[in-house]
């Protein structure tokens, strides 16, 4: 009951002279509701009359049942209806010189504004106009006295009076206590199903998570295998370049030793036949670099193409996963619809 109670801050109060009644509007012209507990009605249709206006309006007079499984229910409707005559207060005081010329104290205002809660022969009970609705009048009129209803209330304003302002209270609807127990159960019922479609619907998000951890550790084992991939393979080319020129080293040394005992001429023909041969050394290594060059980028290619299949997949599965749980989100909202039950004008 207490959920819109904070509301009540943002009332404004505005004074029809010629209607002698001060509105307390909401919002531009609506008025500030809530929703009671079961109240004992005592008297469905109580008639008020104005002989001077010859008008006449509707109430029906309702007691505070002091049922001890309301009791913490109806301590909230004296919160609630508390904070409004406070509010009601505060308002009248601030406006007091400018609607009636005068200035009141707190004594004073507490004698020119009435409590809409009155008592009479050890009952506590509220008078509270019946809207001007021919259907809901006949509805009320249908009611047994002594039974129970939970209403749905307007806080109108203050009725001015010629020596106190009463707060008045308008009726929209009601359920009698039948009614609300039905609806009761159907919330019971409805929060067990969210519940359960709640529960349902965590256990899904987690399988997904882990679903998702495991892909995403599947592909950084991939990364992690097609970089030791690479890795051997530069070890292993480094490896054989590193042989071949040992070797031809080797060689070299080999037949400058073979040489050596012999002429002048066989060494100079010997370095110049050398040079030859590094001369196409060289150029065979330069083949050979470039062989290499292109396995590799080959290599660094083929990896390229197999991480981007595997990112691919991923990204599917896990776009896959969002669609489920879209899904799922849009069942909860439908469910999550049914879930609340209120008063309708």
């Amino acid at each position: 009951m207490l959920e819109n109670i904070s509301e009540l801050n943002n009332l404004h109060f505005d004074f029809e002279y010629k209607k002698r009644f001060i509105h307390a509007y909401l919002n531009e012209t609506n008025y500030f509701t809530f929703n009671t507990p079961l109240l004992k009605v005592l008297k469905p249709v109580h008639v008020s009359f104005n002989k001077k206006k010859n008008l006449s309006k509707n109430y029906i007079i309702l007691e505070l049942n002091e049922n001890q499984n309301m009791h913490q229910e109806l301590d909230d409707m004296a919160i609630m209806v508390n904070k409004i005559h406070e509010i009601s207060q505060v308002n009248i005081q601030k406006n007091s010189i400018k609607w009636f010329n005068t200035e009141f104290d707190e004594i004073g205002l507490d004698m020119k504004v009435k409590r809409p809660i009155d008592n009479q022969k050890e009952k506590n009970f509220i008078k509270i106009l019946i809207n001007n609705d021919d259907e809901l009048l006949q509805k009320v009129e249908n009611l047994q006295k002594d039974c129970y209803i939970s209403c749905k209330l307007g806080y109108k304003g203050l009725k001015v009076n010629s020596d106190h302002l009463m707060e008045e209270y308008i009726l929209y609807n009601f359920m009698d206590e039948e009614e609300l127990n039905e609806i009761n159960l159907y919330n019971e019922q409805n929060n067990e199903l969210i519940e359960i479609i709640g529960d349902e619907i965590e256990n899904e998000d987690n399988n997904e998570i882990i679903e998702n951890n495991e892909l995403l550790d599947e592909n950084n084992e991939l990364l992690d295998e097609n970089n030791d991939f690479l890795d051997e393979n530069n070890e292993l080319l480094d490896e054989n370049e590193h042989r071949e020129f040992i070797g031809n080293l080797t060689l070299d040394n080999l037949k400058i030793i073979k040489y050596g005992t012999n002429n002048e001429l066989e060494l100079n023909t010997i370095e110049k036949n050398k040079k030859t041969k590094i001369e196409k050394e060289k150029e065979k290594e330069k083949e050979k670099e470039k062989i290499l060059k292109d396995k590799r980028l080959k290599n660094i290619n083929i990896n390229k193409n197999n991480l981007f299949e595997n990112k691919k997949n991923t990204l599917e599965k896990i776009d896959y996963n969002k669609k489920k749980k879209e899904k799922r989100n849009n069942l909860t909202f439908a469910t999550r619809k049914l879930k609340v039950l209120k008063f309708v004008d």
